[in-house]
């Protein structure tokens, strides 16, 4: 079975000003077993804590009698002592008659402490002490009764003659045992009219099952047993104290108990019982093997303090953290006027505003690139207020673009509340500036409440103030025309001011005009390709147009744009039988390029082009313009390629080339042959419908197979090869379906390359384009 931690805080404050002086205002038992480590079997530790108000003049004794008795063996009395606070961590009350005991921790924290408020404070008061058991028995029970009194009260009858009795069960038959542990302190005051979420921590370490229900308070001799007393009317068991009309008291299986507070004022008390169970592995049956009690008072008050009523508020005083004032009535520094939301933060007198008033907004600190925005606040806030997905929390970057919060890390106490809150950004903030998070209603209906009950107002600002983010270094190095068909980018980053795993990716801009607009035509979706096909453009493109190119990286935010790049277009100035005159762009990647001519010859088995530089007198090196003798002796046919590629004289960028398109030239026999007859034409369609309508299903190119090695490939928009073929027929032809997953692809614009061998010509022939697909 597992360990089960529970969380229950039981809170009580005791306020009012018809107190006896000799009253309790509650009690409560558990027991640890020992004997493991004392070596003594059925040894147990047994604690008993009272609850004293400090403003009494009769002193808590040194010691108290503990009663333990059972079916098995003869009553037994122990004595428990006082326990020192210091050895307990607490700083103890040295004199007067609250000396022994501590002041309780936490227990003014909603309501005022200014004089005429009613606030009593609570001193704790430690008893322990060890019992030894002669024999193990299922009916064991530890108890202890004050003798005199309890406190007035509005829920009991004769509440203020009665004495207090507490008891705790233990059944050892089934093994040692300890009893669920108190982790918390029951000292707190309630505010009227407000929600609260009010649990009691307990440990229980042996891993049995724990319940939490109300118990009955009782009164009686300190040997018991019990008797429960009366309610006054209104009140029972399960409704102690009032709450508000048409709501009721939740008790979930952690031992949270939810309820919002009405209108009435006063003390009351209200005793809860933990039980745990353990399986009986013998008989298959859960078994009752322990208890432990709480019998106490929690007052309700109309005081409640002015800070807390405000709502929780970032600590500025933390390291790190600040605050800075803007006009009352404005935003902050502009960046949510788009959204219409003005800042709903504390408000300070300031000559200097044109209203004679400003607003504190907090500044919270971030380290760049961090998956979390810390924020503290300057008191406890409730768990359950916070929703799990942060909707409550909506930040606005200084692009004045939305950054999603994902979720929230509460950092819960045993209380179930926080002060801490970490969220959970959708992408790290990468871009130095000030981030504006600001509170909302979150998908539960509220902000978020602090242990009192009291809301943060709705639109509260925080900025949360980026400054230590590198500035991203990049560059775009190259752009070459790829094999005569597209245009390929080449790019570079500074990796210390990139953080590689962030990227997004990259925006690619293109301009058609000689660099006077750019648009956007593609987004390179892996962050770490730092190239770009651009499959939009193709051969007939490339050679009749100079593309101008420029990148931009995609961090949690796009950043800025580099230079632009150009290709190089090569073209025919002149043209003889003899010789060929060639033209090209200046190629401005790097600023004092070295142009090659080379000329080329297709290899007949690989089919690709073989090149060589041309090694005449005359190489261009710096010039745009170069006479090419053709190699033509009349005797044979020949089809020969030529371009140009630039390289960087300076080494900076000596690993790319930059290579146009090609241009081309024939050598024919002379006298030339006769020309060939007509071919029948190939017929691509540029639109197919994939439906299974039994028309236009299929992507057929007709009259294919009238040639030979026809080898096709088509590529959605990114340049990813959805088919491809290596000996294209019209029996198979392309139906839509991804090569890969055998799924329909999305309909659209792709792009086909044919390459074929012309049984007319007997030339090879290559064909670009794209074709729709719509279903």
């Amino acid at each position: 079975m597992n360990k089960i931690l529970s969380f229950f805080i039981l809170i009580f404050l005791f306020f009012t000003a018809e107190v006896n002086a000799t009253h309790v205002a509650g009690a409560e038992i558990m027991y640890r077993y020992i004997g493991d480590s004392t070596n003594v079997p059925r040894q147990y530790l047994v604690i008993v804590k009272l609850y004293r108000l400090q403003s009494s003049p009769v002193a808590l004794a040194g010691s108290v009698s503990l009663c333990v008795r059972s079916s098995c063996f003869s009553t037994m009395n122990v004595t428990l002592p006082k326990i020192s606070p210091a050895t307990l961590g607490y700083t103890p009350i040295t004199s007067g008659p609250g000396s022994g005991g501590f002041l309780t921790p936490g227990q003014d924290e909603c309501v005022s402490t200014a004089p005429g408020a009613g606030f009593q404070a609570i001193e704790t008061h430690w008893y322990q002490g060890v019992v030894t058991l002669p024999q193990n028995c299922s009916d064991v029970r530890f108890s202890h009764s004050v003798v005199c009194c309890r406190n007035p009260n509005q829920n009991l009858v004769g509440a203020g003659s009665a004495t207090l009795y507490v008891e705790a069960l233990l059944n050892s038959n089934i093994g040692n045992n300890t009893s669920p542990q108190f982790v918390t302190f029951a000292a707190k005051s309630f505010c009227t009219g407000k929600y609260f979420v009010w649990s009691q921590a307990t440990i229980e370490p042996d891993g049995d099952s724990v319940r939490y229900r109300w118990a009955n308070p009782q009164e009686g001799p300190n040997c018991g047993p019990g008797a429960n007393m009366a309610w006054q009317p209104g009140y029972s068991v399960n409704q102690p104290f009032p709450i508000a009309p048409g709501t009721q008291i939740i008790i979930e299986n952690n031992g949270s108990f939810k309820f919002t507070t009405g209108t009435t004022t006063g003390l009351f008390v209200l005793k809860v019982e933990v039980e745990e169970y353990r399986w009986d592995t013998i008989f298959q049956v859960w078994v009752l093997v322990g208890t432990s009690q709480r019998d106490m008072q929690v007052n309700f008050t109309n005081n409640c303090k002015p800070e807390v009523q405000n709502g929780p508020k970032i600590n500025t005083n933390l390291p790190g953290f600040t605050n800075v004032t803007e006009p009352a009535g404005g935003y902050v520094h502009g960046f949510m006027s788009n959204y219409g939301y003005p800042l709903n933060n504390d408000s300070i007198q300031d000559p200097t505003s044109p209203t004679g008033w400003s607003k504190i907004i907090p500044i919270v600190p971030y380290n760049c690139y961090d998956s979390l925005v810390e924020l503290e606040f300057d008191v406890n806030i409730q768990c359950e207020s916070i929703t799990d997905e942060g909707s409550e929390f909506r930040i606005v970057g200084p692009d004045s673009i939305l950054r999603p919060v994902i979720g929230v890390i509460k950092n819960c106490n045993v209380a179930l509340e926080t002060k801490k809150i970490q969220l959970r950004l959708h992408k790290p903030f990468t871009v130095n500036g000030d981030y504006v998070l600001y509170i909302k209603n979150g998908n539960d209906g509220n902000t978020l409440l602090n242990s009192c009950g009291f809301p943060l107002p709705e639109f509260y600002a925080i900025i949360i103030r980026v400054t230590n983010c590198p500035n991203p270094l990049y560059d775009l190095k190259n752009v070459t025309i790829e094999k005569n068909m597209h245009p390929f980018l080449e790019w570079e980053i500074d990796s210390p001011t990139v953080n590689i795993p962030l990227i997004d990716g990259w925006n690619i801009y293109r301009s058609d005009d000689s660099g006077q607009t750019f648009n956007f035509i593609a987004f390179q979706n892996v962050p770490t390709d730092f190239f770009f096909r651009d499959i939009s453009l193709n051969t007939p493109e490339v050679n009749s147009g100079i593309y101008h190119y420029q990148i931009q990286l995609v961090m949690s935010q796009p950043f800025y744009i580099t230079r632009s790049i150009r290709s190089i277009l090569l073209d025919t100035l002149y043209q003889t039988d003899s010789v060929m005159g060639l033209v090209w762009n200046h190629y401005d990647g790097w600023p004092n390029p070295r142009y090659t001519v080379e000329i080329g010859i297709e290899d007949s088995v690989t089919q690709e082009i073989v090149w060589e530089k041309i090694e005449a007198v005359g190489n261009p090196t710096f010039d745009t313009v170069f006479e090419v003798k053709k190699p033509c002796d009349g005797t044979s046919n020949q089809d020969y390629w030529l371009r140009v590629v630039a390289d960087d004289t300076s080494g900076i960028n000596a690993k790319y080339l930059s290579i146009s398109n090609y241009e081309k030239f024939t050598c024919t026999e002379n006298p030339p042959p006769p020309p060939p007859p007509p071919a029948i034409p190939i017929e691509i369609p540029n639109v197919f419908t994939p439906n299974g309508d039994g028309q236009n299903d299929e992507f057929v190119i007709k009259n294919i197979e009238l040639h030979r090695n026809a080898r096709l490939r088509i590529f959605n928009r990114w340049g990813d090869i959805v088919y491809e073929s290596d000996n294209y027929e019209t029996a198979t032809p392309w139906n839509g379906n991804h090569r890969n997953t055998g799924q329909p692809v999305a309909d659209g614009v792709y792009f086909y390359t044919l390459q074929y061998l012309n049984t007319i010509t007997n030339e090879v022939e290559i064909r670009n384009g794209s074709v729709s697909i719509f279903r």
